[in-house]
């Protein structure tokens, strides 16, 4: 036996449409200037941020980052930061970064691309922020060793 239900609309108690899923706000912050570097083992900010305010404390805030990678070698971290929060960790729990970069050809440039679902259950106003580290005695650059474009975005879905 096969079932159908067909709706016209599901709406909620006062009588208002589910907005789920629907994307309520986008804010973004794209860059194009002097490359940015660290020698730094513990996380630091690169200066790339985002600001968004959400609507409703149920909402998701679906993060992006891309950029250009350039290292002189070893292992390299990102991650993002969410003020009055801390480092954003992902759902690795041995790890402490949402993207790890390993450069086996020092001074080759990759592309570096991070996206982190975050659940901050605030109508606050929150900044957004890359952050990065080396591990060990090497330099890590975003932008190339040169220059290139970088794009940080917020969206606020609703939930």
């Amino acid at each position: 036996m096969t079932s159908i239900i067909k709706v016209n609309t599901i709406q909620k108690t006062d009588g208002t449409a589910f907005p789920v899923g629907k994307v309520l706000q986008v804010t973004t912050s794209f860059t194009c200037t002097s490359s940015v570097n660290t020698t730094n083992t513990s996380y630091t900010d690169t200066g790339y941020s985002v600001a968004i305010t959400p609507s409703a404390t149920t909402s998701k805030i679906l993060l992006y980052f891309q950029s250009t990678i350039q290292s002189s070698g070893g292992r390299n971290s990102l991650t993002f930061n969410r003020s009055g929060y801390g480092d954003l960790h992902g759902d690795i729990s041995s790890a402490n970064n949402i993207v790890n970069y390993e450069n086996t050809s020092p001074n080759g440039n990759s592309t570096a691309n991070m996206m982190y679902i975050d659940s901050p259950n605030t109508t606050s106003a929150i900044t957004y922020k890359v952050r990065f580290k080396t591990s060990g005695s090497n330099t890590i650059y975003l932008g190339g060793h040169d220059s290139s474009a970088q794009i940080l975005f917020a969206m606020e879905i609703a939930q």
